[in-house]
């Protein structure tokens, strides 16, 4: 089966991904979400969020975000991009998921500042990439179901 993968991940983009999960699903991908991170964060995370538990993996040494080539680094939380992102944000979907954000800190203080992304895969193929360059810049919801529905 093929899937979407989303390694890092914040609040928002995690739930705007699984809203889409059935349009994943139709075009026959999973969504699986991959956040740096303790089991019991994710557990919290899931529980707060809320999110399904069987879909999110934990990468709590950043392996897998380094492999992928993900950014790392404080300067990418005050990026012009990180700024626009904010800027061009959808307010009232932001100030819904702040009422059940819960803060749960990584055990170290470098994890905060490892950025994600999103990735279609279709078994070893990759069809669509997306690293995110800072806080609130992510993959348009729009490519990444453009990228599943031409697979």
């Amino acid at each position: 089966m093929a899937a979407a993968g989303v390694p890092a991940f914040c609040w928002e983009q995690a739930q705007g991904l699984l809203r889409a999960k059935p349009q994943f699903e139709a075009a026959g991908f999973r969504l699986a979400v991959v956040s740096i991170g303790s089991p019991e964060g994710g557990r919290e995370f899931c529980a707060a969020a809320p999110f399904p538990p069987e879909q999110l993996l934990l990468d709590g040494d950043h392996a897998l975000h380094r492999h992928v080539g993900c950014v790392e680094g404080f300067k990418s939380m005050f990026s012009p991009k990180t700024w626009e992102a904010m800027r061009a944000r959808e307010w009232d979907e932001f100030k819904s998921l702040l009422g059940r954000y819960k803060m749960i800190a990584p055990k170290t203080v470098e994890a905060t500042a490892v950025m994600g992304g999103v990735w279609v895969l279709d078994g070893d193929q990759c069809l669509y990439e997306f690293k995110d360059s800072g806080p609130g810049v992510h993959a348009p919801l729009t490519d990444v179901l453009a990228a599943v529905k031409a697979a």
